[in-house]
C-alpha cells in the first residue's frame, strides 16, 4: 500500500453535527466520533490508539492533552474498530483517527498547525497551511 495511503492529514472545512447526549457524534463515512480524552480514559485497550505511532494508550492520550493545552476547541476519535474478536483479544476498542476543531485564535491555530505538520514531517510529507478551515483530520494506519 502507497506511503500516502498509510498515513494523511486531510484539511478540510467539516460541519460537526449535534452532540448527542452521551458526548457521541455523527461523522459520516468515519463512523461515530467520541471526545477522545474520555474515549481514551475509559478504554481497556492498553494500545488503543494508533499502534503504529503510539506505543500506549497513555501516550495517545497525552498526546490529546497537548493539542487541548494548546488551544483545540475540541478533539475527537473516530475511525474505530469495535469487532467483538477485537474486544476480546486486544481488551477494548481501536482507533486510528483524531479530529482537531480548531480555534480562531491565530496563535493557537499556528501552534496545532505545528504539531500536526510535525506529524507530517514525521512521515515524509510536506506540511499543510493554515487555509482557514474549521478542522484537521490525523490518520495513522
Amino acid at each position: 500500500m502507497p506511503r500516502t495511503l498509510r498515513f494523511f492529514l486531510l484539511v478540510a472545512s467539516m460541519a460537526i453535527a449535534t452532540s448527542c447526549s452521551q458526548g457521541h457524534q455523527q461523522s459520516g463515512s468515519l463512523g461515530p466520533r467520541y471526545e477522545a480524552e474520555a474515549w481514551l480514559e475509559s478504554n481497556p485497550n492498553p494500545n488503543a490508539f494508533a499502534g503504529n505511532r503510539f506505543t500506549s494508550t497513555e501516550e495517545a492520550l497525552a498526546f490529546v492533552e497537548t493539542l487541548y493545552e494548546h488551544g483545540a476547541r475540541e478533539v475527537l476519535v473516530t475511525g474505530i474498530r469495535d469487532e467483538d474478536w477485537r474486544i476480546e483479544l486486544e481488551g477494548g476498542p481501536y482507533a486510528d483517527v483524531l479530529i482537531i476543531r480548531l480555534p480562531s485564535e491565530p496563535m493557537q491555530r499556528d501552534l496545532l498547525f505545528q504539531i500536526a505538520n510535525e506529524e507530517m514531517t514525521r512521515e515524509g510529507f510536506s506540511p499543510e497551511a493554515d487555509i482557514g478551515q474549521e478542522e484537521l483530520l490525523l490518520w495513522w494506519d
